[in-house]
């Protein structure tokens, strides 16, 4: 049975707390025959309820919870492109591994808590059936689906198609299929957990850019320095940024 390490960090988002405990309860109900999972959540400086929100969910469907609450006086820079957000994100992803024995998992799922998404869409990330069919690899180092945002890939500081791009070109991405890519995120992501065992922390200093960047771009550049180059986006597999008004429930 594989081991999953669901990852997140969180600043204030009480309104979206409820939808990502919900969508994260049900596929861990419906895939718990195949995966076991554990859940490490790192949230900082919050001044809403999002607190006693985390405290209040039922953890007892997960083999492990690891749930850190703190206030260390960091400033809150909303979604301003400045290198300290990046090193507070990169800082605060590393929370959610530490003191957890990365050994016992065999893959750290990272899920953004404003995403909507469906089961199918973990599904595929988990089982995989669709990228051993397609792709002819039994599994990838880096694995997401494509988030949109009125049907516009949204992610597009963490989707690069090559090395030399710092930001991702909405005109080079694919609108089907599984594709490979320099870097993805695309809000939920699954990751090999080796190189994290093997060491790796999250960074958001690119040494390929010589400059702070988006700290899961990061990731994946030093994966790539790891030897674990398999990153890809399955196009048919969307998740998205808010909800749209004509999907209905996601």
């Amino acid at each position: 049975m594989k081991k999953i390490l669901i990852s997140t960090i969180v600043r204030n988002r009480e309104e979206k707390l409820e939808n990502y405990y919900n969508q994260i309860k049900e596929f861990v109900e419906e895939f718990s025959n195949d995966f076991e999972f554990s859940i490490s959540i790192y949230e900082n400086d919050s001044f809403d309820n999002s607190k006693e929100i985390l405290k209040s969910f039922d953890y007892s469907i997960f083999s492990n919870n690891y749930l850190q609450c703190e206030d260390i006086g960091t400033e809150y820079y909303g979604s301003f492109m400045i290198d300290q957000r990046v090193i507070n994100f990169a800082n605060a992803r590393n929370k959610t591994i530490e003191n957890v024995d990365l050994s016992n998992y065999d893959n750290i799922m990272i899920i953004e808590v404003d995403v909507i998404y469906n089961t199918d869409v973990i599904r595929e990330l988990l089982y995989l059936e669709d990228f051993k069919d397609e792709v002819k690899i039994s599994e990838p180092d880096i694995y997401s689906g494509i988030l949109l945002q009125n049907n516009i890939p949204y992610d597009l500081w963490a989707i690069r198609s090559h090395p030399r791009q710092q930001w991702g070109d909405v005109n080079t991405i694919c609108t089907n299929g599984i594709k490979k890519y320099w870097s993805t995120a695309n809000g939920v992501c699954v990751y090999n957990m080796k190189p994290f065992i093997e060491g790796l922390k999250f960074s958001s200093f690119s040494e390929m850019h010589n400059k702070h960047d988006c700290d899961t771009a990061v990731l994946c550049e030093d994966f790539r320095k790891r030897g674990y180059n398999k990153v890809y986006i399955n196009h048919d597999l969307h998740l998205y940024h808010e909800r749209p008004e004509n999907e209905g429930e996601q």
